[in-house]
């Protein structure tokens, strides 16, 4: 394929990588800035609702229901992001707001379908891993497949919110997109999650000893935010690549259509 003409092939999947982390740094600032919007201050809240003030079990379980919608809506703000940064633009704090509160029921719905998959899954590589490897590693398994679930959810999403369309057509539409290089695009969310599980386990073996582990629990919050940033840029990034190369296709079939 001619040099500057947009393709998915597996020498492509390392330069689409190290896109991603680019984007991601890029605007590093506003994502933490619009992280601390979305994740901070409810869950802050929440947590102080409910440790000082009610003392409820039952808020505890509500800041785990906002936790899990940030975690579903968060692929908005860095494929808004993504996009703006890759047509020359700078996204705001506004824009990627703004793409949280116009996708939120699409991203609820395929944050839904996700967690039925995962659980169902969860079935049968929990039983598989325990007999194979033991307990003692079932925590690297549980935390690979849920970053990986997270990748496939944050392509998802990039899907729903370019296109503009809700769950089950999003996944109609990932399929149509992958047609002919699935094989390339299942390998690169893969890859993404185990780059971001992988950087997790980096932070657990290196962080500080001496921090108190709850004050360690709190931190890696931040950390598992920014790393779910990192893996949906890096889904941004395939998804803009997918839709290149379909467009380029289309405009092949009707100019030759019209020779």
């Amino acid at each position: 394929m001619p040099d500057g003409v947009p393709s998915l092939r597996w020498r492509d999947l390392p330069g689409l990588l190290w896109q991603g982390c680019f984007f991601f740094l890029r605007d590093l600032h506003r994502y933490l800035l619009c992280g601390m919007l979305l994740f901070g201050l409810p869950v802050g809240l929440a947590t102080f609702l409910s440790t000082a003030v009610f003392r409820s079990g039952w808020i505890a379980a509500g800041v785990a229901v906002i936790v899990g919608l940030a975690v579903a809506w968060w692929p908005a703000v860095l494929t808004t992001g993504v996009q703006l940064r890759a047509s020359g633009g700078a996204p705001e704090l506004a824009d990627l707001i703004e793409a949280v509160t116009h996708h939120a029921l699409a991203l609820t719905g395929l944050a839904f379908i996700m967690a039925v998959v995962v659980a169902l899954g969860f079935l049968g590589v929990f039983a598989l891993a325990t007999v194979i490897t033991g307990m003692g590693l079932m925590a690297a398994v549980v935390g690979t497949i849920l970053f990986v679930a997270f990748a496939l959810h944050a392509f998802l999403a990039a899907v729903a919110v370019t296109e503009r369309i809700h769950a089950w057509p999003a996944w109609r539409r990932c399929c149509a997109l992958s047609q002919g290089r699935r094989w390339q695009t299942v390998c690169l969310i893969g890859t993404s999650g185990l780059l971001g599980y992988g950087l997790f386990r980096v932070w657990l073996e290196l962080g500080p000893e001496r921090i108190a582990p709850d004050i360690m629990a709190w931190l890696n919050i931040p950390v598992v935010v920014l790393l779910l940033a990192l893996v949906a840029a890096i889904m941004g990034v395939l998804h803009q690549r997918l839709r290149q190369i379909e467009e380029r296709g289309s405009a092949r079939v009707l100019a030759a259509h019209f020779d």
